[in-house]
């Protein structure tokens, strides 16, 4: 994956990330993290808190389009982030999750801060699992500051209620995105993600052959994944999620 390599060198050939680099060095020898928090934990906090970094900032979800988080909403790849879709704006997605379990997902933006959404999980011979999922976004992000929102999915508590918390800033030196955010009932986790766009065309972050590098820590395992922009709207996902590969498409339309 060219493109991750060269995301990830860039990182580490700055300031932060020699910082991230020697986190991750002391927190290995110490044993007190694991290498998955020191990593994604420093980068990103780094790159949301640094006067550099936020210096400016590109339009919030400019690249990258509107992916369906595989736990419901908007977001990477397990996680969400912090944008909303925009007042009115469907997002539809389909994903092939293992041999025998799919997911299917439906989202809506009301108004252009609150989101509201169904997730669907198939799990063959043993049923089906659908719950629904709201986000609202508190802060728009700016120049100086990130977008925060806040969440929960399955607001039902049919399966098991769960509350997060996503703060999410465009970081105009490395043209990423990145999100920080915490989940859970008690038991918090953090979470993590950083998506970069590649495109051939001078402002076609959504247009064919733009391609978002997503990369992310859900708390427990390090995701990966590719988004490739291909008609207005339609986008094609592949990865890897909780050491599973998965494939899908996400549809968005007003």
């Amino acid at each position: 994956m060219p493109g991750l390599t060269l995301f990830c060198r860039h990182i580490l050939s700055t300031a932060q990330g020699q910082h991230l680099a020697a986190v991750y060095a002391l927190s290995e020898a110490k044993g007190v993290i694991t290498m998955k928090k020191a990593v994604f934990v420093s980068v990103i906090l780094t790159m949301l808190t640094s006067t550099a970094f936020g210096a400016a900032a590109l339009p919030a979800g400019s690249g990258g389009g509107d992916s369906t988080a595989r736990v419901g909403g908007t977001g990477a790849i397990n996680t969400p982030h912090a944008l909303a879709l925009g007042q009115g704006k469907f997002a539809f997605s389909y994903h092939d999750l293992t041999s025998d379990i799919t997911l299917s997902q439906a989202s809506f933006g009301v108004d252009g801060r609150l989101e509201i959404g169904l997730t669907s999980y198939n799990l063959g011979k043993t049923g089906e699992t659908t719950y629904g999922n709201v986000k609202y976004q508190l802060v728009k992000e700016t120049m100086a500051t990130p977008a925060i929102a806040v969440g929960m999915l399955d607001i039902t508590d049919k399966y098991g209620r769960n509350y997060y918390v996503a703060g999410t800033k465009t970081v105009p030196v490395l043209d990423a995105r990145v999100t920080l955010g915490t989940y859970g009932r008690g038991d918090n986790k953090i979470f993590g993600s950083i998506e970069k766009t590649f495109s051939v065309l001078p402002g076609g972050k959504n247009l064919f052959p733009a391609t978002t590098v997503k990369l992310e820590y859900d708390g427990e395992d390090t995701n990966y994944g590719l988004s490739l922009s291909t008609l207005p709207g339609l986008r094609i996902d592949a990865g890897s999620r909780n050491e599973h590969g998965y494939i899908g498409a996400t549809y968005t339309f007003n």
